[in-house]
């Protein structure tokens, strides 16, 4: 990790938390201090807002990804008044350091005129100093002196100060009418303090000197009466900046004709102006100049020149300084103020460190909130020690701390943390996560990931390992843990486990490992009352109690003790009398936040008030509400409510930018503040919410991330409250998330926004721009760009808009900005994750949304690869929904169009699994099961196969394998409380033995045999068996039968029962109590706890089939030989009364095989072969008749298999006995009873379903094909979204051949005997055409009428079939031997090349068959082919057959002799013409022809390759398909068949160890590439370029050859030649294995090694317009009218009812099949036994018109 990371990185990977005081996540911001006095630069300030810093904002956030933001305390507020109050300067200075803190480029600008100002009234005095100041006015009696008392009635002692301080008191408090509402009291109000204020001023300053001149204080105590508050900033902002030249800039501005206005009313706001009591006349200040002077110049000699801007201005009559007169000035020095921050920003930005690894980021966030949480942790240490020693001891188990809200759970994990350290030194590592903090650390399957990332860091593991799928990564995560080297202490702590998303099933905690490495602790915390997760803890994962650690509440004693301790640590104290009025809330609650709460507020009260100012609450809640009523008294409510609404709305938190950016845009909030007076701009003044914040700061904590310093709640009870109370209302909670949209959108950038007058304020001051006014609020695009500085996302937006346009009701927005937004989707995804594109959907349950999530949900492993196969990933899986859904259609537009510069390849027909379809998943068992059993209530599905020793248990809530039990060889029962498994082996041991289940230990086992007697002669039998919780009930059987009664916790065999004659069934009663078994004709009934034989019954015949009702009153009876049903009524065991019902006329000749009883007991289900019967037990009738489905065949022969009957196979009521649920052929029917309707159907892959299970609390369906190890679970609530997916063929395909009108796909699988048929358009499967043999080769007329295959023949003159393919049936059948099937490209003909017998040297015949009018006429040629070489193959104008054959094989060399060109003329009687190497005038060195090629856009040109060395090209040793390797050069030639002349010769050609195999030819043969890739130019015979790193080997050239498409693995490579760009990539999910290229030129047929086939269309976004290409695909076409039935050869046959004479072709239903790395692929079927039937096809007799040659 060290060699790849630097030592920041892995400090932050290994949890080190580094200097207390410091930050460890880097600064998002510029926030820049502006000092000015105010008044006299509102103008230059105003020009400042307006166009000053939204450039710089707009720069920050393009160039660097920050935010830039200005803190001008003067700007906003009344000119009129003075606002340095002595509470504001404290602040103003805090917030100067803040800035210097937080900072990453420039932090202050001094704003500087003629005015240096009144030094401020201290808000605090230490009382020694006060004093000493007091007593040296008292004894220094003088005039000037005399008003000395004043300060006693205006500073007042605090004790709760540590030290002491006087404290200024408020106005209201001095003087009465301050707060009057009458104007003239107040007025005179004012000026009244403005002269007191003065007064205490000359006081304090008089006192100073005299205290100073007697040494009783220094010269710096002194300095602070006397100095200005801009005299003040300047020395903070430019002194103590550290670094002035790169953090400050100056402004200079002279009004040079100040001095000529000393009289007017204004000129006080811009200078110092005394009157002189000689001459009773106004003057400028002289000593206040000259301090100005000194400061000026001090700031000069600080600032680099080039950051010193001065500007002389004059005055300009009444607004002295004019926006419009001094317009020039303001422009100037505007673009000066932004140059020069913009060369600041630079000069330091980059300096600083903005960005960490991706791996770092999340571990960055969570350490840097543990620093805040952890830096101030008062009491619970004897908790604290247990923890610590916990972490000391070697112990395996977790730590789980619990405790209800605002125990301090949080914060004791968070000093837990920077322990860490000290208890492990340099080996101890942490990793700690707050669940909820972060989108990241939301969901289990991030907080795994995260975890998992982390640590492979950490130990120098590869993270490629992690998997992608959340039922692996709990696995993953334990094997992870326990391969942490010993030398390392790994920590992990997880905070409020309550808050994870229930996604994926995270609060049952299956993936918490409950079992540790020694060097491996884990801590986490929860609610007790939250989700269950302490209670699913305690009883399925963690059952150690010593595992668990409580908070309970604090004692008196702790509360007070942890009051006075944080109150300590602020410097504060409260009086006793104080303490004992907490006291009594101490007894309402004891919770550390509660004690946290109260001392806040205790720390504001003076030790000289009572108690009657402390409020009076009884909970935590109680205390914020009161908290929240105080800040609204302080800083008006309106004002407070939106900010709190906004705060609340954002849940997650806001900047300062942002709620300041907000703020302006709410007219409520701008009302409440503006009431009298308006800025230029209306814009929120920065003062008012910096103050509010400054109130809430000590609950709020901060993180640096998305480009922005965030700011929100340390705690959710907090934002409970601010929901509560301020977003109770419904239109007030949707006007504020629409205020957040509108911001986040961007809608009012640089948009006037209309404004809204106060409705109690009527005679409101509007601005000077009417009705409408720009708030200046930044924009909000996808993304910033910059010059060099690449991309960068707008996460905020990205974040943001979904939820609020959501919350604000805008729905229409949301679909179009967001759901189905192609660009946002595919930003967002790269910007955060899909898993923050996931919150979005969730955000909305409609139809539509749910369509696009589950695609995106399925692609989710694909897009983690590689982003740009979103387009494809979301069209491949909706196009099914294009026609019917206007939202997916117009984001499938957008991927076609949008999506092309991600992706150039796009989905032809759907593929994939498809999102809406029924199929929850599937899960892979190692072995085909035929035993299975459920339990935990539906959560568990085990399996197990006879032949194996192995039980799995599948999760039913996600189909992850959750376990692997050892047991024995045999069939396999489970009690139905799931603590025992029963394995039954009747063949090896004949043993009946028994495991626990959770270990799968041994407890014993019964070996019948050894209690029974039995004849030499007689044969052992396992019969029926039953279990419940505590007995096991088996029948054996020799020459009879006995019942075996064992007790299952104890492995005793109890008693065994001979019984007279065999037994066919074993059922025990639903209580338990009593067994049920036959005797041949005979019903026997047992007491399981006597053993006693309660009844005998007749019933006839043998029983095959018999169940209880679930109350065990009534038990339902049958046999194979009547078609009745009995009814048996049962009392304690005894049957009380039996009768039966007639089923003769409803079943006809059906047999009834099975017997099942509805979860309400009023219904029971008989299964027959082809009928399945509801009856009703209250009417003793039939109440519904479900018959075999019509579209099933009769009997269907599987691949590599034989015929075989289809009937049912299962059938069973759905979990609320509504439905019925039954199996036939791969189909699973769903009927309603009441209307003995179908509702659905299901469809599984190629193969016979044998197993079907209904759980009882959910509603899956489960179902598993014979042979099959993939086990299917299905959602049938899912099950009416009928939706067509892809289909899959048997095999990897190896051929595949396209109707001339492309609609229709012929697909041939290697070693298979099954042809496919598929819909182009669809990607479905319209038929499977099985044989007895595998398909050697096929071909198909232009039409698709008519296909000619070969096979391997199994009987004589089978061996080449022609179907016709609208009625799908075989209409001939001829030959002994397989051979070349050669289409046509536009003529109704198909020429074959075989052999009459297999042997080597048989000839080759050529018969050309001639299709037209529903009949055809076919003719052998005379003449046969000795060998041939290659596949033959017709010119372009379908008038020359071309082969290649040889003049003799042989035999000593094993190579041809003479190969040979043959032309067949197809317009002239087949006639022939041959041509050598020698015949074409090449008789130098030339030798053999290596390769023959069709050219595609000429009529009758080919290319012939041929060597130049003495044998052609090798084989195996030497020689391979005959021909010699490592020629010395090969030779090219394009020869035109027709006159035999060559047009072209290219010697040499290629390099001589090129694969001529692999050499791929434009089609006009203008050029070529070999395997490498080169392009060999095929005019000047040379080598011209090359593609840039190819993936593999080419496939196909597309586009007139501008485009050439590569495959390797599951991946499909598409190459710009001229440049090397790759313009797509995309995943096909499978193994690519073929390429077919559509006349087009730019539809691909891709073939896959699991039988997928799945299309694509190249557009290439650079060269060609997209829509014009689109236009022609007819997957994106909408239908104009319902389309009617098709003719046969595209629709499918299976949906036909037979009408015709002959047998029908069996064929199976389309198949539904999934994606493999997604583990959706359903498994074909194996490989059976097959018998070949007789034939059943007609043969057509030869035409009159065919002739023999």
């Amino acid at each position: 990790m060290a060699s790849v990371l630097d030592s920041q990185c892995v400090d932050i990977l290994r949890g080190r938390l580094g200097d207390p005081g410091s930050s460890l996540v880097p600064r998002r911001g510029v926030r820049l201090y502006l000092c000015s006095t105010g008044s006299d630069s509102q103008t230059e300030r105003n020009a400042f807002v307006e166009t000053v810093y939204p450039k710089l904002r707009q720069y920050c956030r393009n160039q660097y990804g920050v935010e830039f933001q200005v803190v001008d305390l003067e700007w906003g507020l009344r000119p009129d008044i003075d606002n340095v109050t002595p509470v504001s300067a404290e602040f103003r200075q805090g917030e100067i350091t803040r800035c210097q803190k937080l900072s990453v480029g420039p932090s202050f600008l001094a704003f500087v005129g003629q005015k240096y100002g009144a030094s401020p009234l201290h808000a605090t005095i230490p009382a020694s100093e006060y004093e000493t100041i007091r007593m040296a006015l008292h004894n220094h009696r003088s005039r000037e002196t005399r008003g000395a008392p004043l300060l006693d009635d205006w500073y007042i002692r605090d004790d709760n100060h540590i030290p002491p301080v006087y404290v200024l008191k408020p106005a209201s408090e001095v003087i009465d009418d301050i707060s009057s509402e009458d104007e003239n009291k107040r007025s005179a109000a004012e000026c009244l303090k403005k002269e007191t204020e003065a007064k205490i001023r000359r006081l304090l300053q008089k006192g100073a000197e005299f205290c100073y001149s007697e040494g009783s204080i220094d010269s710096d105590t002194k300095i602070k009466y006397f100095i200005s508050e801009q005299d003040i900033e300047m020395t903070m902002g430019i002194c103590d900046s550290g670094n002035p030249q790169q953090h400050c800039l100056l402004v200079l501005r002279d009004i040079i004709d100040l001095k000529n206005y000393i009289g007017d009313e204004r000129t006080p706001c811009f200078t110092d102006i005394i009157c002189n009591d000689k001459t009773d006349k106004l003057e400028l200040d002289a000593e206040a100049d000259l301090k100005l002077q000194q400061v000026k110049k001090r700031a000069k000699n600080l600032v680099s020149q080039n950051n010193a801007i001065c500007y002389d201005v004059l005055w300009r009559y009444d607004d002295v300084i004019n926006s419009k007169l001094h317009r020039k000035y303001l422009d100037g020095l505007c673009n000066q103020v932004h140059d020069r921050l913009v060369q600041l920003i630079d000069e330091t930005v980059p300096r600083r460190r903005m960005d960490f690894p991706e791996l770092c980021l999340e571990p960055l966030l969570h350490l840097e909130r543990c620093k805040q949480l952890g830096a101030h942790f008062y009491g619970r240490q004897d908790t604290l020690s247990q923890v610590q020693a916990y972490l000391e001891e070697e112990s395996s188990l977790p730590l789980i701390i619990y405790g209800e809200s605002g125990s301090g759970k949080t914060k004791l994990l968070s000093r837990i943390a920077q322990e860490i350290s000290n208890i492990y030194g340099d080996g101890g590592t942490l990793i700690i996560r707050y669940v909820g903090f972060t989108q990241m650390s939301s969901d289990v399957r991030q907080i795994l990931s995260s975890i998992c990332s982390q640590l492979c860091a950490i130990i120098n593991r590869d993270q490629a390992s992690i998997p992608s799928d959340v039922k692996d990564l709990p696995v993953y995560f334990q094997e992870l843990l326990n391969s942490v080297p010993n030398y390392l202490s790994v920590v992990i702590l997880l905070d409020a486990l309550e808050k994870i998303l229930p996604d994926n099933n995270a609060n049952l905690m299956t993936w918490f490992p409950a079992s540790l490495p020694v060097n491996v602790k884990m801590i986490i915390t929860c609610q007790p009352s939250s989700n269950k997760i302490l209670e699913t803890l305690r009883s399925d994962i963690v059952q150690d109690d010593s595992a668990y650690m409580q908070l309970d509440n604090l004692s008196g004693d702790e509360c007070e003790g942890l009051m006075k301790e944080i109150l300590a640590a602020s410097g504060r104290q409260i009086t006793q009398e104080q303490y004992e009025t907490y006291k009594e809330s101490f007894t309402k609650c004891s919770l550390p936040m509660y004690i946290h709460l109260l001392a806040e507020e205790g720390k504001t009260l003076h030790s000289f008030l009572g108690t009657d100012s402390i409020s009076k609450t009884s909970g935590i809640l109680d205390a914020i509400n009161m908290f929240f009523s105080k800040l609204e008294a302080r800083h008006c409510k309106v004002f407070v409510s939106r900010c709190m609404a906004f705060m609340a709305a954002s849940e997650t938190g806001l900047s300062d930018c942002e709620m300041e950016d907000l703020l302006s845009l709410d007219e409520d909030a701008l009302n409440s503040i503006y009431t009298g007076y308006h800025p230029a701009i209306r814009r929120i003044p920065p003062q008012k919410w910096l103050e509010l914040k400054r109130n809430l700061e000590q609950f709020m904590t901060y993180r640096n991330t998305d480009d922005a310093t965030i700011y929100s709640w340390n705690h959710d009870l907090f934002l409970q409250v601010c929901q509560a109370r301020y977003l109770c209302e419904e239109s007030v909670k949707r006007k504020t998330h629409s205020v957040l949209a509108d911001y986040y959108l961007g809608t009012w950038t640089d948009t006037p926004k209309p404004v809204t007058k106060a409705e109690t304020k009527s005679d409101v001051i509007l601005l000077p721009c009417g009705d409408t006014s720009d708030r200046r609020v930044p924009a909000q695009p996808l993304t910033f760009t910059s010059n060099g500085s690449g991309v960068k996302f707008n996460k905020r937006k990205y974040d943001k808009v979904p939820r609020h346009l959501d919350l604000s009701g805008r729905a229409d927005e949301f679909k179009t900005l967001v759901l189905f937004n192609y660009e946002w989707l595919y930003n967002k995804i790269k910007a955060l994750s899909l898993q923050h594109i996931m919150a979005d959907f969730s955000l909305s349950p409609a139809s539509e949304a749910s369509l696009v999530e589950g695609a995106l949900r399925v692609s989710e492993p694909t897009l983690q690869r590689d982003i740009n196969n979103l387009p494809a990933e979301i069209t491949g899986r909706l196009l099914p929904y294009y026609t019917t859904h206007a939202n997916v259609r117009e984001l499938v537009n957008q991927c076609d169009t949008t999506g092309l510069d991600h992706c150039a390849l796009i989905p032809n027909f759907p593929y994939l699994q498809v999102p809406g379809s029924s199929l929850q998943f599937t899960m892979e068992c190692p072995v085909p099961s035929e035993y299975f059993g459920i339990t935990n209530k539906d959560r568990f599905l085990l399996t197990k196969e006879r032949d194996s020793s192995y039980i799995y248990m599948f999760d039913l809530l996600n189909g992850g394998l959750k376990d692997t039990v050892f047991t024995s060889n045999g069939d396999f029962l489970v009690t139905p409380n799931g603590k025992y498994f029963v394995i039954v082996d009747h063949v090896t041991e004949k043993a009946i033995k028994f495991h626990e289940a959770d270990t799968g230990s041994f407890l014993g086992q019964i070996i019948i045999l050894n209690h029974i007697q039995m004849k030499p002669t007689e044969t052992y039998k396992k019969g029926p068996m039953c279990i419940t919780d505590d007995r096991l009930c088996a029948i054996v059987t020799t020459d009879t039968s006995f019942l075996c009664i064992a007790d299952v916790s104890s492995c005793k065999l109890l008693q065994i029962v001979a019984l007279d004659g065999k037994s066919t069934i074993c059922e025990i009663s639903p209580d338990g109590k009593y067994v049920f078994c036959s005797s041949n004709e005979y019903l026997l009934s047992y007491d399981l706890d006597s053993l006693d034989l309660l009844c005998t019954l007749s019933v006839g015949y043998k029983p095959s089939s018999f169940t209880f009702s679930h109350d065990g009153y009534r038990a339902f009876l049958s046999n194979d030989v009547e078609a009745k049903l009995y009814t048996l009524h049962i009392s304690f065991g005894v049957v009380d009364m039996s009768y039966k019902g007639i089923l003769d006329e409803i079943l006809q000749d059906d047999t009834i095989l099975d017997l099942k009883v509805s979860p309400d007991d009023e219904l029971v289900l008989v299964r027959g072969n082809r009928i399945l019967l509801v009856h009703d037990r209250a009417t003793e009738s039939v109440c519904a008749k479900l018959e075999r489905p019509r579209d099933i065949p009769e009997e269907f022969r599987l691949p590599k298999s034989h015929y075989v009957e289809l009937n049912f196979t299962k059938a069973e009521f759905s979990s609320d006995g509504k439905y019925v649920i039954g199996t036939i052929f791969r189909n699973v029917y769903i009927w309603q009873i009441e209307t003995q309707s179908v509702v659905t159907s299901l469809q599984a892959p190629i193969g016979i379903i044998t197993s079907l299970l209904v759980t009882k609390h959910r509603n899956q369906v489960i179902t598993q094909l014979q042979g099959h190890k993939t086990i299917q679970v299905w959602n049938i609530e899912e099950a009416v979204n009928k939706v067509d997916m892809l289909d899959r063929v048997t095999g990897p395909i190896q051929q595949v051949l396209l109707t001339e009108d492309g609609s229709v796909a012929i697909v041939q699988c290697e070693e298979s005997d099954a042809i496919g048929m598929i819909d182009m358009k669809t990607g479905t499967m319209l038929d499977l055409l099985t044989h007895d043999s595998d398909v050697k080769d096929m071909a198909i007329t232009p039409a698709g009428d008519y296909l000619l295959l070969t096979v391997v023949p199994q009987m004589s003159d089978t061996s080449t079939r022609i179907w016709d393919m609208t009625d799908r049936r075989v209409i001939k059948e001829f030959g002994n031997a397989p051979g070349y099937c050669v289409c046509l490209n536009e003529k109704n003909i198909i020429i074959f090349v075989g052999q009459k017998d297999i042997t080597f040297r048989a000839p080759y015949f050529i018969t050309v068959m001639q299709f037209a009018a529903g009949a055809f006429a076919e003719e052998e040629h005379a003449q046969a082919l000795k060998f041939v070489l290659k596949k033959p193959f017709v010119t372009r104008n379908d008038r020359y057959l071309v082969a290649l054959t040889a003049k003799d094989y042989l035999e000593n060399s094993g190579v041809y002799d003479t190969p040979t060109i043959c032309i067949f003329d197809l317009n002239k009687d087949m006639r022939l013409a041959c041509y050598t190497l020698e015949s074409l005038g090449l008789v130098d060195n030339e030798d053999n022809i290596i390769d023959l090629r069709p050219c595609p856009c000429m009529e009758n040109l080919i290319a012939v390759i041929y060597s130049t060395s003495t044998s052609p090209d090798g084989c195996h040793n030497g020689i391979e398909n005959g021909y010699q390797n490592n020629p010395s050069h090969f030779g090219f030639i394009l020869f035109e068949v027709g006159n035999g002349w060559v047009i072209r010769k290219i010697d040499p050609f290629l390099d001589s160890t090129a694969d001529i195999q692999d050499v791929l030819f434009a089609k006009d043969f203008n050029f070529c590439l070999d395997k490498e890739s080169r392009i060999f130019d095929l005019w000047s015979g040379e080598y011209t370029d090359q593609i840039a790193n190819p993936p593999s080997v080419p496939k196909v050239l597309v586009l007139d050859g501008s485009v050439v498409v590569y495959f390797k693995g599951s991946m499909i490579y598409a190459i710009r030649i001229c440049d090397s760009e790759i313009i797509a990539q995309c995943d096909v999910h499978a193994p690519v294995c073929s390429l077919t290229l559509c006349k087009d030129d730019r539809t691909l047929i891709v073939g896959c090694t699991d039988g997928a086939l799945v299309s694509y269309v190249l557009i290439d976004p650079a060269v060609e317009n997209p829509q014009l290409v689109l236009a022609r695909i007819s997957s994106r076409q909408l239908p104009q009218s319902p389309t009617p039935a098709v003719d046969g050869k595209t629709s499918r046959s299976w949906d036909k009812i037979d009408q015709l004479s002959f047998r029908s072709y069996s064929r199976p239903p389309s198949v539904v099949s999934l994606g493999p790395r997604e583990k959706e692929l359903l498994k074909r079927v194996p490989h059976l036994p097959r018998e070949r039937p007789k034939s059943d096809t007609q043969m057509y007799s030869k035409s009159a018109v065919c002739s023999v040659m």
